[in-house]
């Protein structure tokens, strides 16, 4: 009993302070520590400069490019990643129009040979249904071969971007459970449906339906992955461009890891031999198993920060 109200309480205040993307700097350094998911953003040419930020972002992945166009921002959005945060993302926009190849070897020349000395840490290609005649078998040979081609460089982290739907219709249709499931998968949520990103539970699995709202009678699709095996999710797009350091845009993408920035980082290979740290030594038995598993750690560094401002 004690425990669930200790719990509820917690909740209370999270909610309270708006334990959402708008986390003030000082909550936010708080929250930083090995149970909590990590956050990023996701930008492109719709995104004209990032500049100081006023909350952290643990990561960040920009488009460098689509179908056989570099995207108008690459040289600048690199620039910025190497500034605001320190694990780095990069996406393509998989076009039908032109031949994969072409477009696989012109994101790896902009990946690889980056002028600005930005060396990536993920890549994502992003198979989507706008401005495309997506086919079947067509499109998801094409997607799993450029996933192939790009497994052959030294890049530590190799993912795919689709909508549920298009995974379901287009992918799993034609590609194996077993290769699909060995993806790391970034996807969207339907609509703007998750505010706090730290509540999401474990084992719960993304769907797609009304997403940003262009589909009201879309049907919901569930992923057919084994449970807790998500990777990246874009959980909203109503970040807030003046706090993120977005200049002249109304809204941001948000996207949360299914791990904390140690585990991220670790899994890119930025910190691969510095050992776990131990949980705080001043919570009891039950958060500390929180802690290493990863379930509660929001809720318990936005308790003992409030505490410490009494």
């Amino acid at each position: 009993m004690r425990k669930l109200l200790k719990t509820n309480l917690k909740v209370a205040i999270a909610k309270a302070v708006g334990l959402t993307h708008n986390i003030p700097l000082e909550l936010w350094e708080a929250l930083n520590v090995v149970g909590r998911r990590a956050l990023g953003i996701d930008l492109s040419k719709w995104a004209p400069d990032w500049v100081n930020p006023q909350i952290r972002v643990d990561f960040a992945i920009m488009r460098t490019s689509w179908g056989l166009n570099t995207d108008k921002k690459y040289i600048n959005h690199s620039n910025r990643l190497m500034e605001n945060t320190d694990i780095w993302g990069a996406y393509h926009y998989y076009s039908t129009a032109v031949p994969w190849k072409k477009q696989v070897d012109l994101f790896l020349e902009l990946v690889l040979n980056n002028p600005t000395g930005l060396k990536y840490d993920m890549v994502f290609w992003d198979f989507e249904a706008g401005y495309n005649e997506l086919t079947t078998p067509r499109s998801a040979n094409e997607f799993a071969e450029a996933i192939r081609y790009l497994r052959m460089e030294n890049i530590p982290l190799v993912g795919g971007y689709t909508g549920n739907n298009n995974y379901s219709v287009y992918l799993e249709s034609v590609l194996s459970e077993d290769w699909l499931n060995n993806v790391p998968w970034w996807l969207p949520w339907p609509g703007d449906s998750i505010k706090n990103p730290f509540s999401i539970e474990i084992n719960e699995q993304p769907q797609m339906g009304n997403w940003r709202g262009r589909w009201p009678n879309r049907r919901l699709v569930k992923l057919k992955r084994p449970l807790g095996a998500w990777d990246f999710w874009q959980y909203s797009w109503h970040g807030d461009p003046v706090k993120l350091g977005i200049k002249d845009k109304l809204q941001v993408d948000m996207n949360v890891y299914n791990g904390s920035v140690f585990d991220l980082r670790k899994r890119v290979k930025k910190d691969p031999d510095i050992p776990k740290p131990p949980p705080p030594t001043d919570c009891d038995d039950y958060y500390a198993e929180a802690h290493l598993e990863g379930r509660g750690t929001a809720f318990d560094e936005v308790f003992r920060f409030l505490e410490t401002k009494r």
